[in-house]
C-alpha cells in the first residue's frame, strides 16, 4: 500500500466520464522551474489519445501562454486567461469572450496605482505596461527566453510613463496586477476601490492583488466554456492551487487542489493531489482520469 503525504485526498477509484481537463498554470501544472515536466506533457498527450480535451485556466496574459499551449498540444479547445477576463483560441486571434474594465475606471485606477508608488503590471489587449523602475521585468525576460527557444514571439511590454492612462485604457484593460503590496498599500487600495463597485480584487500569488471587472473569474469563464462545449459540471476535472482558484474549485465536483496550494483551495476542492514538485497534475490525470493505476508516484 502506498504512503501518500499528509493532506493528500484522492478518489477511491477512477473518475468515469471526464471530457475536459482544465489546469491552472503557476503552482499547478508548471513545476518549480516554471516549466511543464516530461511527466506532465506525457499526461496531456495521453488525454489527447483518449479523446479528452485539455485546456489552461490562468491568471497570465495570453501573451505568456502561447508556448505552453503549443507544448501541451491544446489544439481547438479555447483557453482561459487573465483570471477569466478572456477566453481565447489557443491559435490566437480575437477573443471568443472578453470582460475588460470600463475605460474611464481603468484610467483612474491605473493613475492612482502609479501615484501611490505601487509596483504594477497593467494587462491590455495589446501590451503589458510596467512602471519604469519595476522589479517585475525578470518575469517577462524569463518567458521571453523560453519563447525564443521555441521560435515564439516575446511578450509585448511598454513603460507606463511613456504614455497616458487614458491611452492605456483605450487598449482594453483586462487586469491590473499589484506585486506584493505592503499592509498599508493593500488597505489603502482596498479602501480606494470601494468607489468602484464594478471591479473586484483577487490574489494569484504571494500577497499580490489582481484587479479585474467584477464579472471576470476563473469560475465564470470555465462554466461558460463547459456550456460552450455542451458539458455537465461532473464531466470537467479542474486543477488549481491559489486563492483565485477557489471559486472554480468549489463549483466543479471533480476539482483537484495541489498539496502545495493554500488551505482555502484545498478545502474547496473535491480532491487534493501531490504537489507540483512531484508532478501532482500528471499523477492525478494518469491514475484517476485515465485509470492507469500502475503509474508510479514520483
Amino acid at each position: 500500500m502506498e504512503n501518500f503525504p499528509e493532506g493528500v485526498r484522492l478518489p477511491a477509484r477512477q473518475i468515469e466520464g471526464i471530457k475536459l481537463v482544465a489546469c491552472d498554470m503557476d503552482g499547478t501544472a508548471l513545476n518549480e522551474d516554471k516549466e511543464f515536466s516530461e511527466a506532465t506533457l506525457e499526461a496531456f498527450a495521453a488525454l489527447k489519445d483518449r479523446g479528452i480535451a485539455f485546456t489552461i485556466v490562468s491568471a497570465r496574459t495570453p501573451f505568456m501562454l502561447g508556448v505552453f499551449c503549443r507544448q501541451a498540444g491544446i489544439g481547438a479547445t479555447p483557453v482561459i486567461a487573465l483570471e477569466g477576463s478572456e477566453v481565447i483560441s489557443a491559435a490566437g486571434g480575437e477573443p471568443l469572450y472578453d470582460c475588460p474594465i470600463a475605460p474611464a475606471e481603468a484610467a483612474e485606477i491605473c493613475a492612482h496605482c502609479h501615484k501611490a508608488g505601487m509596483d504594477y503590471t497593467i494587462y491590455t489587449a495589446r501590451n503589458c505596461y510596467l512602471r519604469r523602475d519595476t522589479r517585475r521585468m525578470w518575469r517577462f525576460d524569463l518567458y521571453d527566453r523560453t519563447a525564443a527557444a521555441h521560435s515564439a514571439p516575446p511578450v509585448p511590454t511598454a513603460v507606463y510613463e511613456e504614455t497616458s492612462p487614458e491611452a492605456i485604457a483605450a487598449e482594453k484593460v483586462y487586469k491590473i496586477f499589484i506585486d506584493n503590496p505592503d499592509d498599508k498599500q493593500h488597505a489603502e487600495l482596498e479602501e480606494y476601490l470601494i468607489a468602484y463597485p464594478d471591479v473586484r480584487t483577487d490574489c494569484s500569488e504571494g500577497r499580490s492583488m489582481s484587479i479585474t471587472r467584477r464579472e471576470a473569474s476563473k469560475r465564470a469563464a470555465l462554466e461558460m466554456l463547459a456550456q460552450m462545449l455542451g458539458l455537465k459540471r461532473e464531466e470537467v476535472c479542474c486543477f488549481g492551487d491559489w486563492h483565485n482558484d477557489v471559486g472554480m474549485l468549489s463549483a466543479f465536483p471533480n476539482s483537484v487542489a495541489m498539496l502545495n496550494g493554500v488551505e482555502e483551495a484545498r478545502a474547496a476542492a473535491g480532491y487534493v493531489t501531490l504537489p507540483n514538485s512531484q508532478d501532482g497534475v500528471a499523477f492525478f490525470i494518469q491514475r484517476y482520469v485515465l485509470g492507469n493505476t500502475a503509474w508510479p508516484m514520483r
